[in-house]
């Protein structure tokens, strides 16, 4: 079986969502390549790989591009998954990861913990779609960081700051707030 990239040659567009507690994939079969099936496979450690769905028969066209969903319904995905599709003769795709938090009983949730690089706040109550204020405080060197955001759903937050761990606290314009620890590595 090859483990070369597919990306750009067979698949393109290959990205995982998630909506409402299910893990959504979209992907393209780019045009002039046929598969006999597609077996689509979820590892919860990138290594360990277990097929959780297929799409049988002929896939691909000769003639045009081919765009393909399949949603992982599995109950309790609360953690970081790993993806990858095994197109059987043309080989497997990359792996693609998605982390799902879990269900939080507060307004906001922010994930992943420990983060690197980035961080999402997850809006668990529309009723509070407002702009916020983010401050993060180091606690070994007691920099903070702030900054003004509005927050519709969920927002991606890039994160420029050193290692270590980070006292943040999350606070509406209507005077709520949330506060957590954060650990970035």
């Amino acid at each position: 079986m090859t483990t070369q990239s597919l990306f750009g040659q067979y698949v393109e567009n290959y990205k995982l969502s998630q909506h409402r507690g299910t893990v959504v994939l979209n992907w393209t079969i780019t045009t002039g390549n046929v598969c006999d099936g597609v077996d689509i496979e979820r590892s919860s450690d990138s290594i360990h790989f277990q097929v959780i769905g297929s799409i049988p028969g002929v896939c691909g066209s000769a003639s045009e591009p081919r765009n393909y969903t399949f949603v992982d319904t599995a109950k309790n995905l609360v953690r970081k998954y790993y993806y990858r599709l095994n197109l059987r003769s043309l080989g497997l795709t990359e792996i693609i990861s998605i982390y799902i938090p879990a269900p939080s009983d507060g307004w906001v949730t922010v994930f992943p913990n420990p983060a690197q690089g980035l961080v999402w706040l997850r809006l668990n109550d529309r009723s509070y779609r407002d702009s916020i204020t983010l401050v993060l405080y180091s606690v070994h060197s007691g920099m903070s960081h702030q900054m003004r955001l509005f927050l519709s759903e969920e927002i991606r937050i890039p994160l420029l700051l050193e290692p270590g761990i980070y006292f943040y606290t999350i606070r509406l314009d209507l005077g709520i707030s949330k506060s957590g620890l954060l650990a970035i590595y």
